[in-house]
């Protein structure tokens, strides 16, 4: 009912090159196993616990907005530096221990208190 009458003030979709650059355009990456992703030859971090897992990239306005599944993660400016990590992922994933087995055994032979805290011990 309502369409029949507002049909004829109905314009058509502006051009597609108008319309691109208001498009957001989302990939998929996976988390390699120190916790970050690549793009464009850059390394950017995420949370450790979305080590192996699938995420989702959305690039606009010098960002990379990150989500798994539809929860956001995390930002990142768009960097030229190789490596690009904010210090709460790069402290979880240092505190996160790689090798439990090791670890174990650094702890009982005295060279750490707890997970994470020997290696400064054992070069000195």
């Amino acid at each position: 009912m309502y369409f029949n009458k507002e049909k004829a003030f109905l314009g058509s979709l502006p051009a597609d090159t108008i319309r691109k650059p208001y498009q957001c355009s989302t990939s998929a990456v996976k988390v390699n196993h120190s916790s970050m992703f690549h793009y464009k030859g850059c390394q950017y971090s995420v949370p450790p616990e979305y080590v192996d897992k699938i995420v989702s990239l959305q690039v606009y306005d010098g960002y990379i907005h990150v989500y798994y599944n539809t929860k956001f993660i995390t930002i990142h400016q768009i960097s030229s530096k190789k490596l690009n990590y904010i210090s709460e992922h790069y402290a979880a994933i240092a505190h996160k221990s790689q090798n439990p087995v090791l670890a174990d055994v650094f702890s009982c032979l005295g060279y750490m208190e707890c997970k994470g805290s020997g290696f400064g011990r054992i070069i000195d």
